[in-house]
């Protein structure tokens, strides 16, 4: 019993020892009115109050390229941010004769093995937006017209320490070519666990590809250290130099170097690299340019866990936020917390004002419509104004007539297109909806 014992306080030891709590990082920017840093015609685009600079978080840097219709900088974010009031944010023009591309890049994870990367995830919101003018009719028709990829991770790696090759590994959180898309992947935040099984990389540098741009798979398939296509791979440095917006080789050349916008290896991006390109098993190319055409939406809570020599973790999330004094106490933390309202206070300017964007609430109500279950379902408290309820989780198992607690945030559809606007609703948090009474009769 007394070596029982002894054994059971041995490995709880060990797992104190390999445990790690996260860390977290607030990349901030601030306020830059005279648009330090920005292109001449910035002002055009009717984006200067939202302008900044990045002025916190070492190691950090972002760019637009390499047109200057593409706008990058961190606001107060859609209702629902994981760390409000704020997210990395992007807004783009049309990319018809030239290509918006978005990034933002840290070099904090250079030399690391992609074996001992243990935790890779973040959370995105991405606007319905797609190809075609941003108002016109045609490009709220298709599915094909939409935004096909939210912001996502790109990551440059080498197949080993003193490998003279790069690999360029893209995160691909709808499928390869969008095809997991839904309306539910819009106007509400997502979570992305970029080392799940279900989740898609795609090795794209077309010299590691052959006639085609690279091959796909999960992380697994590229990194298992037995099995995978890269074992040994680590976190590189890209080739140094000005980038100009596509890339070439697989490795630093004088004529055409493998680089990336911002110089980092490791970056959140949105935007093509090329006009066309063709995937790995199709047999003709596809405009890519139209992929991110018109893509307003956000970023947050980037976490990254690494695993050292000696076993232990570290696990740090990156909070990207815009400092602005109207949205932060006098210790200088952001405003916050959960209030209680009735369902017809969704369109109060008090509700859909700033607060929205600081704070969460809290609804009751009973179910009017469950159609739409797991995903969304409609609630009324009988203040005469029927509240629509998006499950982010993906969690709702209501049924008509159940009284219902929500916990989320108020949230604004702000598409151009008729057929998916629904003005202001409810975005539950995941695990944010409790069934207080379900009346049998």
């Amino acid at each position: 019993m007394r070596a029982a014992g002894m054994i059971l306080f041995a490995l709880l030891l060990l797992a104190a020892a390999v445990s790690a709590d996260t860390t977290y990082q607030t990349i901030t920017v601030f306020n830059d009115p005279n648009l330090s840093g920005y292109p001449p015609n910035a002002a055009q685009y009717d984006w200067i109050s939202a302008k900044g600079r990045l002025t916190q978080g070492v190691g950090w840097s972002w760019l637009n390229a390499p047109s200057y219709s593409a706008i990058v900088f961190s606001q107060l974010a859609e209702g629902g941010c994981p760390s409000p009031p704020g997210a990395f944010y992007c807004k783009h023009g049309t990319s018809y004769q030239k290509i918006d591309q978005s990034w933002l890049g840290t070099d904090n994870y250079l030399g690391v093995k992609a074996s001992d990367i243990t935790h890779l995830s973040y959370y995105t919101y991405t606007t319905i937006k797609g190809y075609g003018a941003a108002n016109a009719p045609y490009s709220c028709d298709s599915w094909d017209h939409m935004v096909q990829q939210p912001i996502h991770l790109e990551i440059t790696f080498k197949p080993s320490p003193d490998s003279n090759q790069y690999i360029h590994l893209i995160h691909r959180p709808w499928g390869l070519r969008g095809e997991k898309r839904s309306f539910y992947s819009f106007e509400v935040w997502q979570y992305w666990d970029a080392l799940a099984p279900d989740q898609v990389w795609w090795d794209a540098l077309p010299e590691n590809g052959g006639s085609q741009e690279g091959s796909y798979g999960n992380w697994d398939y590229f990194f298992n250290p037995i099995t995978g296509k890269y074992p040994n791979a680590v976190i590189a440095a890209p080739c140094p130099g000005e980038y100009d917006g596509k890339w070439g080789e697989n490795e630093c050349t004088p004529t055409s170097s493998y680089r990336t916008a911002t110089g980092k290896s490791l970056n959140l991006v949105v935007g093509a690299h090329d006009f066309t390109v063709t995937y790995p098993g199709s047999a003709s190319s596809s405009a890519w340019w139209q992929e991110s055409d018109y893509f307003e939406g956000y970023a947050d809570n980037l976490t990254v866990g690494v695993r050292d020599a000696s076993g232990n973790e570290t696990i740090t999330t990156w909070d990207f936020e815009r400092y602005d004094p109207r949205y932060y106490a006098n210790n200088n933390q952001p405003m916050g917390g959960t209030y209680g309202i009735k369902n017809s206070s969704i369109t109060s300017p008090s509700v859909t004002g700033n607060a929205r964007y600081r704070q969460y609430f809290v609804m009751w109500g009973k179910v009017i419509d469950a159609s739409q279950v797991p995903n969304k379902f409609t609630i009324d408290d009988g203040s005469g104004n029927p509240v629509l309820v998006v499950a982010s989780g993906g969690d709702a198992f209501v049924m008509q007539n159940d009284y219902v607690r929500v916990e989320g945030a108020v949230s604004k559809r702000r598409t151009p297109c008729p057929q998916y606007q629904i003005g202001y609703y409810f975005t539950a948090k995941p695990e944010g909806v409790w069934i207080i009474d379900r009346p049998f009769f």
